[in-house]
């Protein structure tokens, strides 16, 4: 994938401890428990890839590489969350000038901001699914033990999770 990629479109799930709309992306990132869980990417359709990190897999040399190379253009819904997290993470440096935010854009347009009003305001193949705001409760957030869900506890939960970050990129290519 890495030769011919021009655009790279990107989704990651995160967890922290820190509530992210109180505190903001910057403070939440900084939380010693903030970690990325899922990341999925791809250049169209048919190359997506999920990195499930929170199920121990190791993120591809391949995506880092991409993910600093100047001549992608990388493409996600509220960029600035993904580039701050992915910085954060994996301690690169992240040049907003190589990212378009499908968020800004859709605003500019008159059009809804959340991923899932736009999807379907625009009658998109790739609809964003509705259950993804219980499947970020339960694994982006802690527990009322005060810790992350992990997958082995809800393999179940976990594959729709998965398949919910796989459909937001989905949705963001079809945009």
């Amino acid at each position: 994938m890495i030769g011919s990629v021009n655009y790279l479109y990107i989704d990651i799930e995160t967890y922290s401890s820190l509530d992210l709309k109180t505190v903001g992306v910057y403070k939440y990132v900084e939380s010693k428990d903030f970690k990325i869980t899922l990341i999925t990417y791809g250049s169209n359709q048919e190359d997506l890839s999920c990195v499930r990190i929170a199920e121990g897999e190791t993120v591809p040399t391949e995506l880092l590489a991409l993910l600093i190379n100047p001549k992608v253009t990388k493409i996600a819904h509220n960029a600035v969350f993904e580039m701050v997290c992915l910085g954060k993470y994996f301690s690169i440096e992240i040049d907003p000038k190589q990212w378009v935010c499908t968020a800004i854009l859709a605003t500019a347009q008159g059009l809804p901001r959340s991923l899932a009003d736009l999807s379907l305001a625009l009658g998109l193949d790739y609809k964003k699914q509705l259950n993804g705001v219980l499947l970020v409760n339960y694994f982006a957030k802690p527990n009322k033990k005060g810790e992350m869900n992990t997958p082995i506890e809800n393999l179940e939960k976990w594959g729709e999770y998965v398949q919910y970050n796989m459909q937001d990129v989905r949705a963001l290519i079809a945009l």
